[in-house]
C-alpha cells in the first residue's frame, strides 16, 4: 500500500478467522514495532493501531459466529517520513486459538503539488 506524508490512507481491512465465541479470552492485535501512541518505524503512524477485542462483540447481529471479522486500520506518515518502502509486522492472536504473524508493506511516496502531480 502507498501513503504519501500528511495524507491519511483509505482505509485498511485484516479479516480475522479462526477466532473462537463464547470466552472470555480476547483477540489480541497487536503491532509489535508501534510504541503506546501508534508511532512505527519510517515516520508512520497507525490507528487505531493495537486492540484487544472481545469475542461477544465481533458477531454478526442476529447470528452466533461469523466466519470472519473485518478489522479496519488507517496509516499515515509524517510530514518528515523518508519515501521509501517499510515492513510492518502484526500479530494477531487468541488464547487457546494460536497466532498469526503477517508483514504489511507500506510504500512513503512523495506528496502531490496541487494540480496532482507528483
Amino acid at each position: 500500500m502507498e501513503v504519501r506524508p500528511r495524507e491519511v490512507s483509505t482505509p485498511n481491512t485484516i479479516f480475522i478467522d479462526g477466532w473462537q465465541g463464547n470466552t472470555a479470552n480476547p483477540v489480541e492485535v497487536i503491532f509489535p514495532q508501534a510504541d503506546s501512541l501508534g508511532s512505527l518505524p519510517g515516520g508512520l503512524y497507525i490507528f487505531p493501531g493495537a486492540l484487544s477485542l472481545n469475542p461477544d462483540l465481533m458477531h454478526t447481529p442476529g447470528s452466533t459466529y461469523r466466519q470472519d471479522y473485518p478489522l479496519i486500520q488507517f496509516f499515515r506518515a509524517r510530514d518528515d517520513a523518508p519515501l521509501g518502502i517499510n515492513m510492518i509486522d502484526i500479530i494477531i492472536r487468541q488464547s487457546g486459538r494460536g497466532e498469526v504473524q503477517l508483514r504489511l508493506q507500506i510504500d512513503v511516496v512523495q506528496k502531490l503539488n496541487p494540480m496532482g502531480i507528483r
